[in-house]
Parts: structure tokens; sequence; C-alpha cells
């Protein structure tokens, strides 16, 4: 009779998954200073994020029927789960963008992608309060310098602070967490393209509808 004992196998780290959240960070990196750009050269808010969700919804949705198992997964999505993308991606991605880019205008760049990287100890904390389950002491200690980090980032050091714009950004941290969780529910068993796409498309019919209201309606030169 043997006496090894089994080991229980931890699976392995998903590779491509750290991948994809890593160049997810560089893209948003990158968000801000474009973003930047185009409120200096005098583009209206509206135009801008209607004009950056559409391009992105159009890229997403090529992706999405150029690939065939990406293309058979769409037609298996119920109605009623491709509607309710649709619905967060405007009640949910529009209004986190929204906040952001009124952050942007107010603070610098650097401090509001600081400030909506918030986003990873709201959504602890809020997972903490629905789940009862009080995160482990080495997490509980990431939330604490997180939260520091991002005071010492914010609070005033050698001139003032904007007060609403580092709240906006802040602000935009917690909803883009209250976001993510909503998210999580909705795209079981729907490929990460197909739930970005209706997410994103959702969004830019949001900000369409809202620049065309304004009369504010204009491409980026």
């Amino acid at each position: 009779m043997s006496c090894v004992k089994q080991r229980r196998e931890s699976p392995a780290p998903d590779l491509g998954g750290f991948a994809l959240i890593i160049a997810s960070a560089f893209c948003y990196s990158m968000l801000p200073i474009f973003g930047k750009f185009a409120l200096a050269l005098g583009l209206p808010l509206l135009p801008l994020l209607a004009t950056r969700f559409v391009i992105a919804a159009i890229v997403l949705w090529l992706w999405v029927l150029a690939a065939r198992e990406y293309r058979q997964a769409l037609f298996r999505v119920p109605r009623r789960h491709a509607a309710a993308l649709l619905v967060w991606g405007v009640a949910g991605y529009a209004g986190q963008s929204a906040l952001f880019f009124l952050a942007l205008q107010r603070i610098p760049a650097g401090l509001t992608e600081v400030l909506l990287y918030t986003c990873p100890a709201f959504l602890a904390l809020i997972l903490w309060g629905i789940t009862g389950r009080r995160p482990d002491p080495a997490r509980l200690v990431a939330i604490a310098l997180a939260l520091l980090g991002t005071y010492l980032c914010a609070r005033p050091g050698g001139g003032d602070v904007d007060a609403a714009g580092t709240a906006l950004a802040t602000f935009a941290g917690l909803w883009y967490a209250l976001f993510l969780l909503g998210l999580h529910r909705l795209t079981p068993g729907i490929p990460g393209a197909g739930s970005g796409a209706f997410v994103v498309s959702g969004a830019g019919e949001a900000f369409d509808a809202a620049a065309l209201l304004g009369g504010s309606y204009r491409l980026p030169p």
C-alpha cells in the first residue's frame, strides 16, 4: 500500500489572463492622455465620448463577426441577456466614462487615472459587505495601502487639487466597481468579445443620443 500522500494541486495561473489585464491597464493609461489632447483641441465632451465608443463598437463587432467561434456563440445568447448587456452599457459603462472624463476636465491625467484605480479596493469592500466574508489579512493590507497611496497622490502638495475633479474621479472608481459586479452576473457563457461588443454599443448609443439631443454632435478634426 502506497503511503505517498496525494497533494492537492493548485490550478496553474492563466498567463494569458494576466497578459490581457496588463494590456488593459496599458490601454487605460493611454486613455486620459488622448482625452487631454482632445479636450485641448476644444472638442466637446459628448461628441468625444460618442466617437470613442462608436469606433470601439465597430472594432469589436468586426472582431466578433470575423471569428467563427464568436459568431456561433452570439446566436446562442438569449435576447434578454443581450438586451441587459446593452442596458448595462448605457447605465454602467457610459456613467463611469462620463464621470472619468468630467474629472479629466478638472484635474491632471495621471491623478485621474490613479483615482479611477481605487476600483479594486472598492470592489473588495463591496464584496465584503455583500457576502459578509472578510478578506484575508494580506488583502486587507493591500486595500489599506491602495487607499493610502491614492490619498498621497490626491492630497494637495505644492498646489491645490480641484476637489470636485478629485471627487468625480473617485466616484468613477466606485461606479466602475459596481459596473463590474453587475457585468459579472450578465456574462456567464458569453465570450468576452461578444459581451464587450454589446456593452460598448450600449454606451455608444447613450452618448450618441446625448450628443444629438444636446445639439453638439460633430466629429473630431
